[in-house]
């Protein structure tokens, strides 16, 4: 539990595979998700459970559906297409422009989960969307000391501008 709170959702072993512990709706996990998925972890040992990933739609066990946490897999060094489309955008399609002070203040996981939004928003319902799109926007206005986007449209363009400047930083810094 402490290796998977103090890395990041990793443990050596979850180092080695490029897997890490998220929480399943795609916020940062929390201590206490942590918490309640390895206190469940001596259930494993219960031969009933373990058919328990086998039936889940996300393969979680029973610790993870009971935490809200899913093992979810990394590949290091690779820009997501997505992210690639937005950065390549054309200036004059902006309309949201970031400072490279703003964009320094963002969090890995800040970008991470602007990405798996934008990538999953069409599998949302419509409410879930909304709310995981207002409190994305919320959090990050706040982090890069913006006023908030006004309509549900501009927060989405603002997630998609804010992931396509990263990604021309990004860009920047590796050529």
């Amino acid at each position: 539990a402490l290796f998977e709170w103090f890395w990041r959702g990793q443990t050596p072993g979850k180092r080695v595979m490029n897997v890490r512990v998220a929480m399943d709706q795609g916020f940062s996990l929390t201590f206490s998700g942590v918490a309640i998925r390895n206190i469940f972890r001596v259930l494993d040992i219960v031969p009933l459970l373990w058919v328990v990933p086998v039936v889940t739609r996300k393969n979680q066990r029973f610790g993870d559906l009971v935490a809200g946490t899913i093992v979810v897999a990394e590949e290091p060094g690779r820009v997501s297409p997505l992210r690639e489309e937005l950065a390549a955008r054309p200036p004059e399609e902006t309309r949201f422009v970031f400072s490279g002070d703003q964009l320094a203040r963002l969090r890995p996981l800040d970008v991470q989960a602007v990405e798996m939004f934008l990538e999953r928003r069409p599998l949302l319902h419509v409410q879930h969307r909304q709310t995981l799109r207002h409190k994305l926007v919320r959090g990050l206005t706040t982090r890069l000391q913006i006023s908030d986007p006004v309509t549900d449209e501009d927060g989405e363009r603002f997630l998609e501008d804010l992931l396509g400047a990263y990604g021309r930083r990004e860009a920047r810094e590796v050529g």
